[in-house]
């Protein structure tokens, strides 16, 4: 046993460290990375049950269980993206926002209504979004809503615009771009609301063609590029405190996402426990709704929400303050 662990062990930590170094440095620059941020990362933790158990019939338990423990910290926080975020301890001055793409759901406004009053939350950015004005103001809240794009705020929306998303339909995108300025208590604050290309066309390519379908995933991977840079531009227009909110359809590992975005302080990265998993498919889930915030504010607190109301996002919420 203690040979074959030998042989096992290292060739496992090459497939590991292979993983970890292709999720950190390739994702969206090379497809096999990126098939393997946006699919079923959990698939790497297999073995380590099976391992561990090995490990109890060798006479060098010491040796490997150690390799094997390094092995599984990094299985489980940087590939499997596990956050250890500090219990928050957050200030009465806070303010709450949520992000949910509520994927075409017939959400009704005394659902939303008693989402956000169970949860607390103050500001909440809805994508894929059917709700109509005339009900959720009748509650109390202010809203804005335009190419499916909502916002629903406790606080005044002083200004709503909203990017016409035609050219990106046109080329098969999504390209959704809203933004706001809302009057706080942290201050005035710009608020962006982004739906941006998903992969998903470029994974079915390649899942029914195989390497055929690689130029579909390489022309979808460019589209996502487009959005999010159009996005970031209107991002940077405004002064003062910036909060980016949305379905980005990105991992923290895109190197789209890094370059448009990392930038900006991601909450749940910083502040967050667990997966923090917001989109689910059938057999594993994904990290790729995003509250961003500029130096102005730092996250507090953050967690998802595990009611979907049927549909397959679930939302994020996130506690903010201002950054002294």
């Amino acid at each position: 046993m203690t040979r074959v662990l030998s042989l096992i062990l290292p060739a496992y930590a090459v497939v590991v460290l292979a993983s970890w170094a292709g999720l950190q440095l390739l994702t969206d620059r090379f497809w096999p990375a990126t098939l393997l941020a946006f699919g079923p990362r959990w698939a790497l933790a297999l073995p380590l049950p099976v391992l561990a158990a090995a490990v109890l019939f060798t006479h060098s338990k010491a040796r490997f269980t150690a390799l094997l423990a390094a092995l599984g910290l990094i299985v489980f926080i940087p590939i499997m993206d596990l956050r250890l975020g500090l219990a928050p301890d957050v200030a009465a001055d806070a303010i709450r926002v949520m992000t949910y793409n509520v994927g075409g759901t017939r959400m009704t406004t005394q659902m939303v209504d008693e989402l956000l009053e169970s949860e607390r939350v103050q500001i909440a950015t809805f994508q894929e979004c059917n709700l109509q004005d005339a009900e959720i103001t009748k509650r109390g809240w202010h809203f804005h809503k335009k190419y499916n794009q909502c916002a629903v705020s406790r606080y005044p929306i002083l200004k709503a615009e909203a990017r016409d998303p035609a050219d990106m339909w046109a080329l098969g995108g999504s390209g959704a771009v809203t933004r706001y300025e809302i009057d706080t208590p942290l201050g005035r604050i710009r608020l962006l609301n982004v739906h941006l290309e998903t992969i998903r066309d470029g994974l079915d390519a390649v899942l029914a063609l195989k390497w055929r379908g690689l130029p579909a995933l390489a022309e979808n991977r460019a589209q996502s590029a487009l959005e999010s840079r159009v996005g970031r531009t209107w991002s940077e227009e405004g002064d003062g405190a910036l909060i980016v909110t949305g379905d980005f359809n990105l991992p923290v590992e895109s190197a789209i996402y890094r370059e448009n975005w990392g930038h900006l302080q991601n909450a749940f990265s910083t502040c967050g426990r667990g997966f923090g998993y917001t989109k689910l498919t059938g057999w594993f889930g994904i990290r790729i709704d995003h509250v961003l915030v500029s130096a102005a504010l730092q996250c507090a607190d953050a967690h998802v929400v595990r009611q979907q109301h049927g549909a397959d996002h679930r939302p994020l919420i996130v506690d903010l303050v201002r950054h002294f």
